[in-house]
């Protein structure tokens, strides 16, 4: 796959007769592969155009994404798309109106654009599919629906916050993971026997709600079973900010530096302030044989 990250003001050219899939595609969900596998069946060439950030991150300060862009990537390969076309958010991006959006996508010379019903674009999301059929071939594919409801970003988003990890994992057709560098922290989890691994993550990845979950770590090109507790630790040395520390059952090596990937699979409970170090260990124990019951039965 091809990669191209630009400008506004700076299109590329691209060689052959391609097909445009426009949208965000934040997360890569079931509905986001669903437009890009009909556009695919039109038997050209397929390209995907997204941008660096979401508006809205962008005037909130904020990179918080389901995919950073070099995740995004990954997943796109895996549907075999043929290129992948990022545009820089800016204040420029922001305030261009909706033609003068489809004058830069003219220069790409699509055959046929592919969205969602709910493609919108331009400044104040000015321009919808009906304006963009006037200067375009387009196909507008139905939603993706799930217990009535059209899979979205923001409903992967509000699952997350809540820690509906399932629900989640369901819409997005695979597990929600994150990656990041394994990095020395205080060390209390070892003092108790559980020493966990800090991960410190390589992007902003929107992270799910505070609390203790079941997932899978792969290290070294393995996968291990493990527990990840997303939070500030409030028993002991309580931090400011939360981090992602995570157990590996049946494991005990120095991996400090390593790569590491967690995909969340359930949420178990929320973070307790425990009176003492005492109750603290033994919760560690009942969530050790939770764990170990939970991945004796799990089929996928």
């Amino acid at each position: 796959m091809d990669v191209f990250e630009f400008d506004y003001r700076s299109f590329p050219s691209l060689d052959g007769d391609i097909v445009l899939c426009l949208g965000f595609f934040d997360g890569v969900h079931l509905g986001h592969q669903k437009i890009i596998n009909e556009a695919k069946k039109l038997g050209k060439k397929v390209a995907v155009l997204s941008f660096s950030n979401s508006a809205y991150n962008f005037l909130n300060g904020s990179t918080e994404l389901l995919t950073p862009t070099y995740v995004k990537i990954q997943l796109l390969q895996q549907l075999n798309v043929d290129y992948y076309l990022e545009i820089e958010m800016s204040e420029a991006l922001i305030k261009a109106s909706a033609e003068d959006f489809l004058n830069q996508i003219k220069t790409l010379k699509p055959s046929v654009c592919v969205c969602g019903a709910d493609y919108t674009f331009g400044y104040n999301k000015q321009g919808d599919v009906d304006l963009l059929s006037k200067y375009f071939i387009t196909k507008v594919i139905p939603y993706e629906m799930f217990d009535d409801e059209k899979i979205s970003s923001r409903w992967i988003f509000d699952a997350l916050s809540k820690g509906k990890i399932t629900l989640a994992n369901r819409l997005l057709g695979r597990h929600y993971t994150v990656r990041g560098r394994v990095v020395k922290g205080l060390q209390n989890g070892a003092r108790l026997g559980y020493p966990t691994a800090n991960l410190a993550l390589y992007d902003s990845y929107f992270m799910p709600r505070e609390g203790v979950y079941f997932g899978i770590a792969k290290l070294y090109e393995e996968e291990y079973n493990a527990i990840a507790s997303f939070g500030t630790h409030p028993t002991i040395d309580e931090l400011e900010a939360p981090i992602l520390e995570i157990f590996l059952l049946d494991f005990n090596e120095d991996i400090y530096g390593e790569r590491m990937e967690f995909e969340f699979l359930d949420f178990v409970r929320e973070n307790y302030k425990f009176e003492n170090n005492f109750e603290l260990s033994n919760q560690l124990y009942v969530d050790k044989l939770a764990a170990k019951d939970f991945f004796s039965k799990k089929v996928d």
